[in-house]
């Protein structure tokens, strides 16, 4: 559930294969060309990236705990 523009709860989008089934298989199917050279550049950017960001108030939620579901494994 969600709030809509009135403050009246309704349902939210569920994530569904008609939408985004097609956007994942072409991401999944262009990813599994990439060589491990590739993964290495992107990973090692991402990292560089991450350093930059403030973590603990991107991840934090009001109780001031990290949401595991937020966290990225390299």
């Amino acid at each position: 559930m969600k709030m809509n523009e009135n403050r009246k709860c309704k349902l939210a989008a569920l994530f569904g294969e008609m939408e985004w089934g097609p956007k994942a298989r072409g991401w999944s199917q262009s990813t599994s060309r990439l060589m491990a050279e590739q993964w290495r550049a992107i990973t090692a950017e991402a990292t560089i990236h991450s350093k930059k960001l403030l973590q603990d108030d991107a991840n934090a939620d009001e109780a001031g705990e990290v949401d595991p579901c937020a966290m990225l494994e390299l």
